[in-house]
């Protein structure tokens, strides 16, 4: 990084009260220090989070009572179970009193989910737990390549736009060197204009929503428009990224999609490496688990924040799926990974005979995701014997051609499931956010 950006980001640090830099440094070298020495240090975190709650946050002190523990009792990794999940419910509950002792000293800031489901989830994150996330950030992105200073775009909305005025966020993306486009209310005049821009702008790296991000590629690939060239690596994040997703963005720009998971509420922001194998987890900042996994190893992903001693939130549970895993990682570093992302517990269409079906099996219907006439496709489930296949069309479909998509769900899944079809068009979220699976019916890890 150059002088002139180490003193950008100085100021960005002072301003947002960060140590940012000093805490990049630091985890870019110990994502490669031995497993043992990263989860000696990851358990020690977590006692010493457990001794704080215990002693000055009302709502955890209450708890650890009621259920007869105390931080001493907590040994190893296995003493896990004892201790009850926390849920968004259980925050929006009792807000005030997972508030610490002495909460202002800790410089807290309060943060907000884009809230998938319509509603805002608010939590607090204290200077240290901010700095981590920061810190975390640049170095998923350095897996593909970037260092701070490096020129990128920021193609986002909702949750991943910084929360001020105007004014300051110009003087917040200029001090990174960063070009920020909305991802909101996209639609061919202003990816056209995006398309160009990319070009123009000098930037090296693309960060944003999966599905905008697709949104454009596709748009590009359709019009004879190569992004090639211009972009060294395309980062992914915040809506899931399916593997055809990933072919049209790779094809238009040229350059591998690198893509991450985060909760920021739960402390985790994991990241693929050169490998492209899963996703390695933060674990000097954050404790990650899967719990209530299945046959195929899906479990719900449950984190708990290590350095937010503002606000903790003790084996938080996220409301995604994945699998978990300690393997080594042939691109040398020691972190463990979550081996594969199944999306949010609504992510799964629920089938009256018990079955589970991941949004995979929908992007791995030729009849769906090769077909000409359709620009993209949504999955709802209103019920459990009811599926709405939304589309954004090209052309009209002719009625065999919806046919054949109702005989290809019919054999796949079950014959008596009603499909219906809608091709008013797919739905975004207010914050420019696009989900495959959209279920109202309860599955077992709600």
């Amino acid at each position: 990084m150059n002088t002139i950006f180490q003193i950008n980001y100085k100021i960005l640090d002072f301003f947002r009260k960060t140590d940012t830099l000093k805490l990049y440094k630091k985890i870019v070298e110990s994502q490669y220090a031995s497993r043992d020495e990263l989860r000696a240090s990851q358990l020690n975190a977590f006692k010493n989070l457990l001794t704080h709650a215990y002693e000055n946050v009302p709502y955890y002190s209450s708890l650890f009572k009621k259920i007869s523990f105390h931080p001493e009792d907590f040994k190893s990794m296995d003493d896990l179970k004892k201790l009850p999940t926390t849920s968004k419910d259980i925050v929006r509950n009792n807000f005030n009193d997972i508030k610490a002792a002495g909460f202002e000293s800790y410089k807290p800031r309060i943060t907000q989910t884009g809230g998938t489901t319509g509603k805002p989830f608010l939590t607090y994150r204290d200077k240290l737990s901010h700095s981590y996330m920061w810190a975390n950030i640049f170095r998923a992105w350095n897996a593909g390549g970037f260092e701070p200073g490096d020129r990128f775009i920021n193609f986002a909305g909702g949750s991943l736009l910084p929360n001020t005025n105007l004014f300051k966020r110009n003087i917040y993306n200029f001090l990174q060197n960063a070009v920020l486009i909305t991802s909101y209310h996209l639609n061919d005049e202003r990816l056209k204009n995006i398309s160009y821009t990319v070009t123009k702008s000098g930037a090296e790296y693309i960060f944003g929503y999966s599905s905008s991000i697709y949104l454009l590629s596709q748009y590009c690939k359709s019009n004879s428009i190569s992004l090639k060239g211009y972009i060294k690596a395309v980062i992914t994040t915040s809506d899931m990224l399916y593997h055809k997703q990933r072919e049209v963005i790779e094809e238009v720009f040229g350059a591998k999609v690198f893509d991450l998971y985060g909760c920021p509420e739960g402390g985790i922001f994991s990241f693929e490496c050169s490998e492209h194998n899963g996703y390695h987890v933060n674990q000097e900042s954050a404790l990650v688990e899967v719990t209530d996994s299945g046959q195929n190893g899906l479990g719900k992903i449950i984190s708990t924040p290590l350095f937010n001693y503002a606000f903790p939130l003790i084996r938080y549970e996220t409301g995604d799926v994945g699998s978990y895993s300690s393997k080594q990682c042939g691109c040398g570093r020691h972190l463990d990974r979550i081996e594969e992302l199944g999306g949010r517990i609504r992510d799964f269409i629920v089938l009256r005979d018990g079955r589970y079906i991941h949004g995979a099996f929908f992007n791995h219907l030729n009849v769906l995701y090769n077909a000409e006439w359709i620009k993209q496709y949504q999955i709802v489930q209103t019920d459990v014997d009811n599926l709405t296949i939304k589309i954004s069309k090209l052309e009209e479909p002719a009625e065999e051609a919806l046919d054949l998509i109702k005989n290809e769900i019919h054999k796949g899944l079950l014959p008596d499931l009603k499909i219906n079809f809608d091709l008013g068009g797919v739905e975004y979220t207010g914050g420019g956010k696009f989900r495959l699976i959209i279920s109202n019916v309860s599955n077992k890890w709600q």
